[in-house]
């Protein structure tokens, strides 16, 4: 579920700029984002929720809450349906 076309996502760019201390930037950002649980809507509506994370204590909060864990990414992607997220501004892809 998306809410631009195929078009406008492949030429998509952010409007993001990188800030002059993008480490200090990035660790508010996690730090505001972890206010809000990740088990939103989904477990409490009945789905079943996977969750894979590199870093596998990251996801023992959801997990917790009746998530399970995959092992591999592969294995998270079993499901009906598949979310991610990822780091992706221009800023914090060094090299490119």
């Amino acid at each position: 579920m998306y809410d631009l076309g195929l078009k406008e996502l492949r030429e998509y760019r952010s409007e993001t700029t990188c800030p002059g201390d993008f480490d200090s930037f990035w660790e508010t950002t996690l730090s505001e984002t972890r206010q809000f649980s990740l088990d939103a809507s989904f477990m409490r509506s009945g789905h079943d929720v996977t969750v894979f994370n590199r870093t596998r204590a990251k996801a023992d909060e959801i997990v917790a809450l009746g998530a399970r864990a995959a092992a591999t990414v592969a294995e998270a992607c079993q499901g009906e349906a598949v979310m991610t997220m990822l780091a992706g501004e221009p800023c914090d892809r060094s090299g490119t």
